[in-house]
């Protein structure tokens, strides 16, 4: 088996090494001081090479807030439940509703004054 063989075999089964992966592989392989850093640099950059970009899916956009909401399954939406609403994205009296139980005084008097009943 080749060395170029052996090192795709071991990107096949690891395809995200780190530099220390690589060294001991080196060291296992019994590569010598001198071929060592050739070694090394061959290896990650052909685990550069094999590694691809892809899109996000629906579910990971939802999570880091980047979606549509009119174009969005409801399912994914129930992912956030509301978490990373904002001032901007907030609807009617959230804040107000979000204080479950707590009445004040201000509160009622406000209503009432606001409704022309006070």
């Amino acid at each position: 088996m080749n060395l170029e063989q052996f090192i795709n075999d071991f990107l096949s089964l690891n395809p995200h090494p780190s530099k220390e992966q690589v060294e001991w592989l080196a060291f296992s392989l019994g590569i010598s001081d001198l071929d060592k850093p050739e070694f090394i640099e061959t290896t990650l950059s052909a685990s550069a090479k094999k590694c691809k970009l892809c899109a996000l899916t629906e579910t990971e956009r939802v999570l880091i807030n980047d979606y549509d909401p009119a174009l969005t399954e409801t399912d994914n939406l129930l992912i956030n439940d509301g978490d990373n609403l904002n001032n901007e994205h907030s609807i009617g009296n959230q804040q107000e509703l979000s204080q479950d139980g707590i009445i004040e005084e201000t509160s009622i008097e406000g209503f009432l004054y606001h409704n022309e009943k006070l």
